[in-house]
């Protein structure tokens, strides 16, 4: 507190209280006193540090409060759409299977239907006329054929020349021999109808026949040749086998089909003249045949023919119908093809 009361430096008589302090002003102030009250303290740094920091939080509180406040009182905005659906890309289109290219077990099994169905006197397999092949028939299982032999399939190897002979001639039937005449000698029937062929007339006119092979062990679908049993070779003096083998099962080619001519074999038997060296020369599994069509029809219209001519106790013979695109003649030994055949048979 400033003492008003100006008082003489010399005298400057009694304080005003006894329990405050007096402080002498310096130089220009010789006249003034200065008085503090017994309650005031002096600030220093300390105190004042605390006082700012004091506002400073008392200020973030207000602040925070005030925006809590705002936003629970502020409308709210509406709420988001949900997202939109993602629709499955399209699945690829599927892709066609490639055609079933039937094999020898599959035509075995065919032919056995159709020996079953034409015992028992039902309408044999249908649908068939198209469908791709493939038939391997094993031949020369016994071995190099005689140098005169006239064995339909056969092969021999000269070491001497290193040279390889095969001969392979299909086998020929008339339509007749099949029931195939417009009198319908077989009993058998196809089952996919009657196109009224007069058979007979284009085969007296040299032009109707049928080509094609006899398969050999149709109750077998291996495409090698048969294990060789053990035991000594047979000799001159062994009996006969107690039966003879049965030819029950056919494919052919009917070649006097209306507007075709054949282009390429022409009944001509497959033959081939090749060099090998002696150890690719056939050996114990012998050579093999490789059929490669479709199947087709036969003059009444169906694409198998199933006869009894011994009568209904005699297994059925059975013919399918083929259309050959190529042969092949392989050694199974180690896969190599020997000769290839084109069979087109293109219009005219």
């Amino acid at each position: 507190m400033i003492d008003r009361h100006r008082v003489p430096a010399s005298n400057p008589g009694p304080p005003l209280s006894t329990s405050g302090q007096k402080k002498q002003a310096g130089r220009g102030g010789a006249g003034l006193a200065i008085w503090y009250h017994p309650d005031m303290r002096e600030p220093n740094l300390r105190t004042s540090r605390l006082a700012i920091a004091g506002g400073l939080v008392a200020a973030l509180a207000l602040a925070g409060g005030g925006f809590l406040l705002g936003r629970g009182t502020s409308p709210r905005p509406d709420s988001a759409p949900p997202p939109a659906i993602q629709s499955a890309p399209p699945s690829p289109a599927a892709q066609p299977e490639p055609p079933h290219i039937l094999g020898r077990a599959d035509l075995l099994a065919l032919a056995a239907k159709a020996a079953d169905a034409a015992a028992s006197g039902q309408v044999l397999p249908t649908g068939l006329q198209g469908k791709r092949f493939e038939l391997v028939l094993p031949f020369g299982c016994a071995g190099p054929a005689a140098a005169d032999s006239a064995a339909p399939l056969r092969w021999r190897y000269d070491a001497a020349q290193q040279t390889l002979r095969v001969h392979v001639a299909p086998a020929r039937w008339s339509l007749a021999d099949w029931g195939l005449a417009p009198d319908k000698g077989g009993d058998g029937t196809s089952g996919e109808g009657d196109t009224g062929v007069d058979a007979r007339a284009g085969e007296a006119a040299g032009q109707a026949r049928l080509e094609g092979f006899w398969i050999e062990r149709p109750w077998s679908s291996a495409e090698t040749c048969p294990p060789v049993p053990p035991g000594p070779a047979a000799s001159e003096g062994a009996s006969a086998p107690l039966l003879p083998p049965e030819q029950t099962l056919a494919f052919a080619q009917w070649r006097s089909e209306a507007g075709r001519t054949d282009t390429a074999r022409a009944g001509r038997a497959y033959a081939l003249v090749k060099r090998l060296a002696p150890d690719a020369a056939p050996g114990p599994k012998g050579l093999r045949i490789r059929l490669i069509g479709r199947v087709a029809r036969l003059p009444d219209g169906g694409s198998l023919r199933c006869t009894q001519a011994a009568g209904p106790d005699q297994r059925p013979v059975c013919l399918l119908a083929i259309a050959l695109d190529e042969v092949r003649i392989e050694n199974p030994a180690d896969g190599a093809v020997l000769g290839t055949w084109s069979e087109a048979i293109v219009q005219p």
